[in-house]
């Protein structure tokens, strides 16, 4: 929807000038909007979606949700994505709406955690992947803060990029991840868009 991150990452397929674009609400709710009518135009009523650009909670709480609304009354089971690199309290602002009633009874988000992006919070330069694993944990950890607290449902997914940098640690992720309480590992190779020093083998 916006490709804008507060997060750096070697691999990142954004562009030099990606955080320059537009990222408020009304912006990215008539994008949202167009793009959900788009897909039922050509792909049919019914599907999941996902929620990216460059950080998904870059974008306010009421905002957040909202886009979430315009996908499923176009046909859309949406998935926010996000680098995890979030507060609770994002996400109980993102589930409740006026008065503190639950206005999203479940959610789905994919955390993204590799030891290629800088900028963390407690670790702006991860050694390995094995470095993350308190990180991952903490991502559950508030999910299951917040069905224990407001009983909103979640389904997460644990995404990661793999290059030949960190290839040989998949095992150890998937490892970690499941034990974390995933539903969904996902393992992406790094696109040849965005850092053109990629290209040239530098990573």
């Amino acid at each position: 929807v916006f490709p804008a991150c507060n997060l750096a990452c070697t691999p990142c397929y954004h562009s030099r000038d990606a955080n320059q674009v537009r990222i408020d609400g009304p912006h990215t709710l008539a994008q949202v909007r167009a793009q959900m009518g788009l897909l039922r135009q050509v792909r049919g009523p019914r599907a999941h979606a996902q929620l990216i650009g460059g950080e998904v909670t870059m974008l306010a709480p009421d905002d957040h949700a909202a886009a979430l609304a315009i996908m499923r009354v176009h046909g859309r089971e949406p998935m926010s994505f996000t680098h995890g690199d979030i507060d609770y309290e994002y996400l109980e602002r993102l589930v409740l709406g006026p008065g503190g009633r639950v206005r999203l009874r479940r959610v789905s988000f994919a955390g993204h955690f590799d030891s290629l992006m800088f900028g963390r919070r407690g670790l702006p330069r991860p050694p390995d992947e094995a470095a993350l694993d308190p990180h991952r944990r903490r991502f559950v950890a508030i999910f299951d803060r917040l069905r224990r607290e407001h009983g909103v449902r979640s389904y997460l997914a644990h995404n990661m990029t793999v290059t030949p940098a960190n290839l040989d640690q998949v095992p150890h992720v998937v490892r970690s991840a499941t034990a974390a309480g995933f539903s969904m590992l996902s393992f992406q190779p790094a696109a040849f868009v965005g850092n053109a020093r990629r290209w040239d083998g530098e990573y």
